[in-house]
């Protein structure tokens, strides 16, 4: 994951297609996330067959919130198992003090 992606209060998610294991099965048809805790971050499923190189936008987490986001494939037959959770947490701080305006010449 990517922090700040969407803005103040957003995160971009990076995956890869899971390795084909040679038997015959429908093409994926979207990605879907689980994030925990919800009510936070929120990251919509994704349609396609392959994941985008830019990632995937998430938005709404909150500041110095703890969170943990999976992701799993589906296909016309169901959907496949959830991946090991990748923990992501945005830190927020105050912007740094304006400079000191130049002082008069004497």
């Amino acid at each position: 994951m990517e922090d700040n992606a969407a803005g103040d209060r957003g995160a971009r998610v990076f995956w890869v297609s899971g390795a084909d294991d040679g038997r015959l099965r429908s093409i994926v048809t979207t990605y879907e996330f689980d994030v925990v805790p919800s009510g936070g971050l929120a990251c919509p499923t994704y349609p396609g067959y392959e994941p985008k190189a830019v990632g995937q936008v998430c938005t709404g987490a909150d500041p110095d919130q703890p969170y943990n986001v999976t992701v799993r494939a589906c296909n016309s037959a169901g959907c496949g198992a959830w991946s090991e959770p990748y923990s992501y947490s945005r830190s927020i701080s105050p912007p740094p003090s304006p400079p000191s305006p130049p002082k008069s010449p004497p």
